[in-house]
């Protein structure tokens, strides 16, 4: 996807969500938190080059933005902005037992849209996530990674007063990079991304 693209929706989204004609219509939050993250390779080809490929320990990343509540009878709409930082960490293993190990950071936009129901103070959410790329990953992952990609989250919240904490898992239903570089060599792969959220957020309005 254009990167010019990406930064339109990007605004749009943005200035939808600040539109005072919709003030009435929904609630306004900002929110951050941590991600701990983890990296599956599968369908690794190493082309009698590479013997392995593994990810290490999980790592931890955060995240950041704004989110709004849709309140409708039955159930409500959450949407959220979220700036994510990506951080993972890889090793390969040569036939000759060659050990490298290669880091994986990146930032992107992450857009959730989450449909949810109160049970009093709790709040059930799930749905898709849409995520944009929006910096360079280092060279390992530069020709590999989508610019955008689609999950899922579902999770529990709690709200009191103007505060909300939110716990969720992430899952993956396209890869995140079909390739990875190493030595100079391009070797095809299907990477996902999976992450549990911890966020805390404060309602604006």
């Amino acid at each position: 996807m254009n990167r010019n693209l990406k930064y339109s929706a990007f605004l749009l989204v943005l200035f939808s969500l600040f539109n005072p004609a919709k003030a009435q219509l929904i609630n306004l939050g900002i929110k951050a938190g941590i991600n701990l993250q983890e990296l599956e390779i599968k369908e690794f080809e190493g082309q009698q080059t590479i013997d392995n490929l593994n990810t290490g320990d999980q790592k931890i990343g955060f995240h950041g933005g704004l989110y709004a509540n849709i309140n409708l009878p039955l159930f409500h709409i959450r949407t959220e902005l979220l700036y994510t930082y990506i951080n993972y960490e890889i090793s390969s293993t040569s036939i000759s037992n060659e050990v490298k190990t290669f880091d994986f950071e990146f930032n992107r936009f992450d857009i959730p849209i989450l449909l949810g129901k109160k049970l009093g103070p709790l709040r059930l959410n799930a749905g898709p996530v849409m995520s944009f790329t929006i910096s360079e990953p280092n060279e390992a992952f530069q020709k590999g990674v989508k610019d955008a990609t689609w999950g899922y989250q579902a999770g529990i919240g709690l709200d009191v007063k103007n505060i909300c904490i939110d716990i969720r898992y992430e899952g993956a239903f396209s890869k995140m990079a079909d390739s990875i570089q190493i030595e100079g060599e391009d070797y095809a792969t299907d990477a996902r991304a999976s992450q549990i959220l911890v966020g805390i957020g404060f309602k604006l309005f």
